[in-house]
């Protein structure tokens, strides 16, 4: 009984981190090869749609950045949706001779409510979701609409380059670069998992949320899979914005996003079910319902290689009591704000990655999520 524990715990820590990508690619090899179209004739209108609560620190950066964007300014709205209680709202009315819309909203609901209520106010037939603290390069709207010139398409996620933070760094680099993989192997099949929630575009008539308190960056592109449209990685259109200042920073986020994504998947999961979207069921089951178990089965893979002996087993138990010594130092070290060396650096963060998950699971199994969003940065 033990021994079967060990073994299955060990395959359901490796296959969402190793079997699933391998899956991906395999399937990519008959996937034909998706050639990025040209300029188009003519852009469709487009509506950059920037949520935002008291960013008066960054707003007007974000506004001349957006203003500065390479495509047609009259085939551009840029709106900014706010919550704000400081001086964003008085900001961005300033720029109300360049074209700007502010719609302000007195009550805190929540980013997915707010979005809710103002992405049915668009003009554009394309809507790009941003935040305040990212910024785009000069092409990168271009580079997210002419993919829209094929009709299948229903959603394009940008990508989101972190600069260089202190603390979490080089652990969340690495763990960025495999996030990324991943996405361009699920993008290969037309069939990308999420988006990058500052930078992504899509279809106004596809916009259909679980409901006004949801709605975010993966479950509209899932939405847009359900209904048999295709979702994909641009890596060409590029959103900059700051990395988490430290890995108590990441902890925090990481336990927010899995606390509100839990419910999403589910359903998300029953409805690729109902709608026998079986491929579509796997990837939510593979990519996020595991990833989030995960954790469980790494204390069980450990407490079975206590229990079992053997060579195996102990070089197993050898091997994991080393990396959590590894990430034990590596806290310690970051507790007292010490320098982590390299080696420490990857172990530390990913106990740290899956001790949120852990927390947040049980958060989302046990509370509703609060419609408001935190800024963790």
């Amino acid at each position: 009984m033990t021994e079967t524990l060990f073994w299955v715990s060990a395959f359901f820590v490796l296959y969402p981190y190793v079997g699933y990508p391998l899956a991906l690619w395999l399937a990519g090899l008959f996937a034909p090869a998706r050639v990025p179209p040209g300029e188009l004739e003519e852009w469709p209108v487009v509506t950059l749609l920037i949520a935002v609560y008291n960013e008066e620190a960054v707003i007007a950066a974000k506004l001349e950045n957006s203003l500065a964007l390479d495509y047609p300014r009259d085939r551009v709205e840029i709106v900014v949706a706010s919550e704000s209680t400081d001086g964003t709202n008085a900001i961005v009315e300033s720029y109300g001779g360049h074209g700007v819309r502010l719609c302000a909203f007195s009550q805190r609901r929540g980013k997915p409510a707010l979005l809710y209520s103002t992405v049915p106010l668009a003009r554009g037939e394309i809507v790009v979701f941003s935040d305040a603290n990212a910024f785009y390069e000069p092409q990168a709207l271009k580079k997210l609409v002419r993919h829209f010139a094929d009709p299948r398409l229903g959603c394009v996620s940008g990508r989101l380059v972190y600069r260089t933070a202190a603390g979490a760094a080089a652990g969340e680099s690495l763990y960025w670069r495999y996030e990324q993989w991943v996405k361009r192997l699920e993008s290969r099949l037309g069939a990308l998992l999420g988006a990058n929630g500052s930078i992504f575009a899509l279809r106004k008539s596809l916009y259909r949320p679980l409901d006004e308190v949801r709605g975010d960056d993966f479950e509209l592109p899932v939405r847009a899979l359900l209904e048999g449209f295709t979702v994909i990685l641009e890596p060409e259109a590029r959103s900059w914005e700051d990395g988490s200042a430290s890995v108590r920073a990441e902890f925090r986020r990481h336990v927010r996003i899995v606390s509100w994504f839990l419910e999403s998947a589910i359903q998300l999961f029953r409805e690729a079910w109902r709608r026998r979207r079986l491929r579509l069921g796997w990837q939510i089951v593979s990519h996020r319902l595991l990833r989030w178990t995960a954790p469980h089965f790494l204390l069980l893979l450990l407490a079975a290689s206590v229990l079992l002996e053997g060579e195996l087993y102990r070089v197993a138990l050898a091997a994991q009591l080393g990396f959590y010594a590894a990430a034990l130092l590596g806290w310690r070290l970051d507790a007292r704000r010490s320098a982590l060396p390299a080696w420490l650096r990857l172990p530390y963060y990913f106990c740290a990655l899956h001790a949120a998950v852990l927390v947040g699971f049980w958060r989302g199994v046990s509370l509703p999520p609060a419609a408001a969003w935190e800024k963790v940065r």
